[in-house]
């Protein structure tokens, strides 16, 4: 059985973690060499700081369409687990004699940068326990260890949410390697560090120190690094794109190999996050641009069908037999809003929240509990680029300003969306420089000073999270402070049997024991409207004969006919955990199990 507990094994896991990592780099270092591309990539960046996402992003390409058509068993993912076990062994024996930290200057700027990274690196071997990792980032790859094929259940509406990311944690969750997450967003980080290191002229190397300092003490990198989203990951590869097509000056109409790799780079994107399918077609469409021939045109789109096919019809017909899509709706549409409950979804998703609209988080947070939800001094750069009359630079600012607007009308409204034009503009000011000096030299000034007051939350991202990957008695402290709904489903794992399945009210569901039923769909649906009636048939054929409750009792009412005895309850079981200090509750909540009589949905709902 998978269950967060399980996996987690203080000390062991967090080395299988690194070991598994150090695997997708040595395969990330594999597939540069068979397409041999590492020439095309070090015009643009460091390229051993490019491996890891290579071997990362390729993996997910490779491994995505059988899990999301099913064919596969637990064996096959041991097997993709061992090997890149194995490849990370052969990769530290190989490098054994070879260590050493990167050659730095000592300058202040690049210890600055030299530290941040190792913080960084530091928090994602840290335990996950935001809420969205805790309910579907985390629940998706569990349910696929757990029952050996893919989630198929509409009334999990935040389903919708999880890709093809998730599919890659279950290589490293199958051998306890929980921190794999957090390490595949660091290597996202490392991505981008590497495009900014790429040696210049002497003054040019100095303003990218700063403009990559600006980059990684982005508040928000916070809230990735010690997350399992996956966002980070196709930010820097699609950031890596953006630097190849425009600043490498390679001529790519000969090369196939490039187009290959451009194209898995796109498509994975999208099939981890649909939003990426903004960004992947601006770029596909300017590197079509500036590459054009006729005979570059044929085999580009060739090679686009065939590559964009391999992910996109499995992840077609999955979203066809599942949610009743038609063909082109399977294509265009990222939720199935023609469904119930979806589109209060889409709504949540795309409203400005407690967070607030544009631009309230572009510079600045809102209030100290959304420190890490903001872009920082960089969300300005783009108003400080020097702009120039040539074809090319006009279509650099297309590019980056359709991703903006395209993202702000239509996209989620809050800074992590925005990360992708915020890389681009800075990497854009990198090669083309600043309009006003005196401008260039304050905002350069106001990162230094930024990228000092990061270390602060840095640091205590660290304290909180990190040790509790490697001591148990720490694990269970950072679970309670940091976890929200750490204590009310460990409360309820320590009551009830093994072969219970319980119904969770609760976001956190994934950490419950294996048969733990995510309830998100209650926050989207009336109970009282009888087009619900679908997701409690398909939660009846799961036979849950319990329901958790915790603080309000929250949608007891609606289902009391639906409800027996209360089994087990217990006051003050939890309270409101953050990894943000300022978030967290004051007050505790208590906790309720009650008997849920699963043979009378849905009608009991009704009478």
């Amino acid at each position: 059985m998978f269950t967060f507990e399980t996996i987690q094994i203080p000390l062991i896991s967090p080395i299988i973690s690194l070991i598994i990592f150090a695997g997708l780099y040595q395969f990330g270092h594999i597939i540069i060499n068979y397409l041999q591309i590492g020439k095309n990539i070090s015009k643009v960046s460091e390229l051993k700081f490019q491996n890891a996402l290579i071997g990362i992003i390729f993996s997910t390409f490779i491994i995505f369409p059988f899990v999301q058509l099913n064919f596969f068993n637990k064996y096959f993912i041991y097997f993709f687990s061992f090997f890149l076990i194995f490849l990370g062994i052969f990769n530290i024996y190989k490098n054994l004699n070879k260590l050493k930290l990167i050659k730095f200057n000592y300058t202040l700027e690049k210890q600055l940068i030299l530290f941040i990274l190792i913080c960084y690196f530091l928090i994602s071997l840290g335990l996950i326990t935001d809420a969205d990792s805790l309910d579907y980032h985390l629940g998706v790859p569990l349910y696929i260890l757990n029952n050996e094929t893919y989630p198929n259940e509409k009334f999990w509406i935040h389903l919708t949410k999880s890709g093809s990311g998730e599919i890659l944690y279950t290589i490293g969750f199958i051998n306890n390697a929980l921190q794999l997450p957090g390490l595949t967003q660091f290597s996202g980080l490392l991505s981008i560090a590497g495009l900014f290191l790429k040696k210049q002229s002497s003054v040019k190397n100095i303003e990218s120190n700063y403009l990559l300092l600006i980059a990684i003490s982005c508040p928000v990198l916070i809230f990735f690094l010690s997350s399992a989203k996956v966002q980070l990951v196709y930010v820097a590869s699609s950031s890596l794109l953006f630097t190849l097509i425009f600043f490498s000056k390679n001529d790519f109409r000969e090369n196939l190999r490039i187009i290959i790799f451009f194209s898995v780079l796109c498509v994975t994107a999208i099939s981890a996050k649909f939003s990426f399918a903004l960004s992947s077609f601006i770029l596909w469409f300017s590197f079509l641009i500036l590459n054009y021939s006729k005979k570059f045109l044929f085999n580009y789109i060739v090679i686009s069908i065939i590559v964009f096919s391999f992910i996109l019809i499995p992840k077609s017909i999955y979203k066809i037999e599942l949610y009743d899509f038609s063909l082109l709706e399977s294509f265009v549409k990222p939720l199935p809003t023609h469904l119930y409950g979806y589109k209060q979804l889409y709504l949540s998703l795309t409203s400005c929240g407690y967070k607030g609209c544009f631009p309230f988080w572009l510079v600045f947070p809102k209030d100290i509990g959304s420190f890490s939800e903001t872009l920082g001094i960089g969300g300005i750069t783009i108003f400080l680029i020097k702009f120039r009359k040539e074809k090319q630079f006009y279509l650099i600012f297309s590019a980056i300003c359709i991703q903006i607007l395209m993202s702000f009308f239509y996209g989620p409204n809050n800074a992590r969306w925005f990360l992708e034009p915020f890389i681009w503009t800075l990497i854009t000011s990198k090669y083309i420089g600043f309009s006003n000096n005196f401008l260039k030299n304050i905002f350069l000034k106001l990162g230094l000073a930024q990228s000092f007051i990061i270390i602060i939350p840095l640091l205590f991202a660290i304290y909180s999270l990190t040790p509790g990957s490697f001591l148990k008695s720490q694990q269970i402290k950072v679970l309670k402070k940091n976890a929200d709904g750490y204590e009310l489903l460990n409360w309820m794992n320590k009551n009830i049997n093994n072969d219970d399945i319980t119904l969770s009210t609760h976001r956190s569901f994934s950490l419950g024991n294996k048969n733990t039923i995510p309830g998100d769909f209650l926050m989207y649906i009336d109970l009282n409207n009888e087009q619900s009636y679908q997701y409690f048939e398909e939660i009846k054929k799961l036979k849950p004969n319990l329901i958790l409750f915790y603080d309000q009792k929250k949608y007891f009412n609606n289902l009391k006919n639906c409800l027996g005895k209360l089994l087990y309850y217990k006051e003050n079981v939890g309270s409101k955990a953050s990894r943000n200090p300022f978030n967290r509750g004051n007050g505790r909540y208590n906790g309720y199990i009650y008997e849920l009589k699963y043979e009378k949905l849905p009608w009991c709902l009704y009478k």
